[in-house]
């Protein structure tokens, strides 16, 4: 499945407050795994 691959902590500003950001990657071979 997914993965993280980085964080911004409280990168983005909205409704008032910060937010961090969670980056996520996936591979196409750990997909095509799933699959079969």
């Amino acid at each position: 499945g997914f993965s993280v691959e980085g964080n911004l902590k409280e990168e983005l500003f909205r409704f008032g407050s910060y937010h961090d950001i969670h980056i996520m990657g996936l591979l196409r071979k750990d997909l095509e795994n799933e699959k079969a």
